[in-house]
């Protein structure tokens, strides 16, 4: 069987929320912890970048650092990739440490898609409120190959991470829950979403 990493970016400094927005608890448990639970039951090794600030992680998670911070989720995608490449993984699932309402089932659903149609990458994606798709490339299937173009991108200079996953052989799907894409970036976003789990 295919080994498959399961991999958090968890390099953000969460300035717009004014506190380490990983850390915040949804339901009794950290947002970084609720992005292990979605990817644990189909993945091993787990593994979080955390960029240059050390954070908390789950006792079955590798801790990594990125080689130069301050590169953006690039950089974070390649130091994971490159890791889980490196512990043997041919695939990774690669989740944000932000996404409240992310959940196994969804990861599934990514992995059944891929499986049944490879490519480098396959994003989850949803609609803007206007009907355009809107791809989400923190919640995705990504092959561990791409640890290396990804690295050579960031030694040239890149930094946006669709721009350089649109120079690549990447597929997008859209997933049954669309609310579990949902992440937060700000106080406002949080309440939102704690409203909308306590109407459910």
């Amino acid at each position: 069987m295919a080994v498959i990493a399961g991999v958090v970016l968890a390099g953000g400094e969460s300035r717009r929320m004014g506190s380490d927005k990983t850390q915040l608890v949804f339901d009794g448990k950290t947002l970084m912890a609720r992005s292990f639970d979605a990817i644990r039951p189909c993945c091993s090794p787990l593994l979080a970048v955390l960029g240059s600030v050390p954070r908390a992680v789950p006792e079955d998670v590798c801790a990594l650092y990125d080689e130069v911070p301050g590169q953006g989720p690039l950089r974070g995608l390649a130091t994971g990739l490159a890791a889980a490449r490196a512990r043997g993984a041919g695939l990774a699932v690669v989740l944000s440490a932000d996404l409240p309402l992310i959940t196994a089932a969804v990861v599934g659903e990514l992995l059944a898609v891929f499986e049944a149609g490879p490519a480098e990458a396959l994003l989850a994606s949803d609609r803007t409120s206007e009907g355009r798709a809107r791809a989400h490339p923190l919640v995705g299937v990504y092959s561990t190959e791409l640890a290396e173009p990804a690295g050579a991108a960031l030694e040239r200079g890149e930094r946006a991470m669709m721009r350089f996953l649109d120079s690549r052989s990447i597929r997008k799907t859209q997933v049954s829950d669309p609310l579990a894409l949902s992440n937060v970036n700000t106080p406002q976003q949080w309440a939102s979403l704690a409203g909308l789990r306590s109407k459910a």
